[in-house]
């Protein structure tokens, strides 16, 4: 979970083996909230995934990464492009790991 200002955010994620599933939610003061599924592959310690997601009545697809560093997944940022009607990172090495928005791991309620 993570919680910036007003806006927050949550992920609910399962791994087997180096398989990722889950739900990711961003739920934001002034703009419209998405959510959607999660799923992808664990790397090392980064996280590599396709979020299909729901905002502004639209079904969207992009890709995410994520680094995970004692407890916390940081989120990751970098130039996309638009590729089959997906978006994706241009260069998976050009990914920057935004600490100040990671989010912290916290038990499911």
């Amino acid at each position: 979970m993570s919680v910036i200002r007003n806006d927050s955010m949550m992920m609910q994620i399962t791994v087997n083996d180096d398989q990722v599933e889950g739900l990711l939610q961003y739920n934001f003061d002034e703009k419209d909230d998405n959510n959607g599924s999660i799923a992808g592959t664990l790397k090392g310690d980064t996280l590599f995934l396709d979020y299909t997601y729901n905002a502004e009545g639209k079904t969207s697809v992009r890709e995410i990464a994520f680094l995970y560093d004692d407890k916390k997944y940081i989120p990751g940022y970098g130039p996309m492009e638009e590729l089959n009607g997906k978006l994706i990172f241009k260069d998976k090495l050009a990914i920057r790991f935004d600490e100040a928005h990671a989010f912290k791991t916290v038990e499911c309620q």
